[in-house]
């Protein structure tokens, strides 16, 4: 995966011009600038930017770039998909975990990239399901609160958000102790849920507002959750478009069974799959 970079698409400056894919794109905007060898991958071409000099090569835009050996991302999504474990992969290709760690990092920051990419330019053409999927980073004390965003039809997942909550619920009176020991040096926002949607809606608008002129009335189902309704009349483009009636929100019972008649199927199945 991204092996295959033999030209750069934009120059490597963010203050250049070329640094827009788009404003790069069929533009001979770059020169070759000679190659340099390497142990892992051999030769690798240089390039030098024609408008402002910012020279690159072809590892710049690759997944791999400051690394010394290459890793299948293919074969490293196959196996997250089959939830094997870091020391399980590395065993498989020889090497330490820590390097299993730094693919998994990049294909992430890609695929988000990917994600955001596709979505900048999309239209909604489906009602939009949202819901909060609740874990924790290191212990319980530090709940987060994942809100998801997909396609009522497709299922596609049109975004995320992660917010860090307070620990709540039933604890015994040590626990309760070491709470307030917590939140002496460090308490989570009030509201976060709220504006954790607030943040992921915030770049879904132009999308929304995009299927709203297009294809008339769209809905956004959530469950009962008190935070999102201020959430989306915070926000004046979805506040406009509800005054409007070209949007409406609905709002289901967490309760009820979450068979595929559940207006939640679709963020229930992709709550099931993490």
């Amino acid at each position: 995966m991204c092996d295959a970079v033999t030209a750069p698409e934009f120059c490597a400056n963010p203050g250049c011009p070329y640094f827009s894919r788009r404003e790069a794109a069929g533009k001979q905007w770059y020169r070759r600038a000679g190659s340099y060898h390497t142990l892992c991958r051999g030769d690798i071409q240089r390039f030098r930017c024609l408008y402002c000099g910012k020279g690159c090569s072809t590892q710049t835009f690759s997944i791999h770039y400051w690394t010394h050996s290459t890793c299948d991302m293919r074969r490293l999504r196959e196996d997250l998909d089959r939830s094997s474990g870091l020391r399980q992969i590395a065993r498989r290709w020889s090497v330490c975990y820590r390097v299993v760690q730094n693919r998994i990092r990049r294909l992430a920051r890609n695929a988000l990239a990917l994600l955001h990419s596709a979505a900048s330019d999309a239209t909604l053409g489906e009602d939009l399901v949202i819901d909060g999927f609740e874990s924790f980073l290191r212990s319980q004390y530090f709940p987060t609160n994942y809100t998801i965003a997909a396609g009522s039809t497709s299922q596609y997942l049109w975004g995320f958000s992660l917010t860090t909550l307070r620990r709540k619920g039933r604890m015994t009176q040590q626990q309760r102790q070491r709470r307030t020991m917590i939140d002496a040096h460090w308490r989570p926002a009030a509201r976060a849920v709220s504006a954790s949607l607030q943040l992921l809606l915030g770049g879904l608008c132009p999308a929304i507002e995009r299927g709203c002129t297009s294809g008339g009335l769209r809905t956004i189902r959530s469950d009962e959750h008190r935070g999102y309704p201020p959430a989306l009349r915070s926000l004046a483009p979805l506040r406009r478009l509800l005054r409007e009636g070209r949007l409406r929100h609905l709002q289901v019972s967490s309760r009820r069974a979450r068979t595929r008649a559940n207006p939640l199927f679709a963020v229930n199945y992709i709550d099931r799959q993490i």
